[in-house]
């Protein structure tokens, strides 16, 4: 059996990907690119005052810390929205498939620290995007 790795990445020097949920910022910090893993991605996502994402779901669950910031998110299909306020030091889980967005609600950056469970990438997230962006 081949011996796995330990690896150590610092955040800060992490590209961030623009193009996934503009206008927010992601940096991938542990996924099947940067590691061995087959199960789980782990990163930190920068977003910008008053900025919001498109609504959108997973096929997999994701979990969210705030680090720091106000945030809403926004829970549920278009005829059943909830909305709910959170701030620094709250967890925020998502199963799959609910619909999920979130808004920065200060004049500062906010940041969260997210997970894809049981799923090695972005790309195996499976995100279905269910309105169009707010940055265009």
């Amino acid at each position: 059996m081949k011996e796995k790795k330990a690896v150590i990445i610092n955040s800060n020097e992490i590209k961030k990907d623009l193009k996934y949920e503009p206008p927010l910022k992601i940096a991938y910090g542990i996924d099947k690119h940067t590691t061995e893993t087959e199960t789980m991605t782990y990163g930190r996502t920068f977003i910008p005052p008053h900025a919001r994402n498109q609504r959108h779901y997973h096929t997999c669950d994701a979990g969210m810390f705030i680090r720091k910031g106000k945030l809403k998110m926004f829970l549920g299909p278009d005829d059943d929205i909830k909305e709910y306020i959170v701030t620094e030091n709250y967890f925020f889980y998502c199963p799959a498939g609910l619909i999920h967005g979130l808004e920065n609600l200060t004049d500062e950056p906010a940041e969260l620290l997210f997970t894809y469970g049981n799923c090695p990438s972005k790309d195996d997230a499976g995100t279905i995007y269910v309105e169009e962006r707010w940055d265009k």
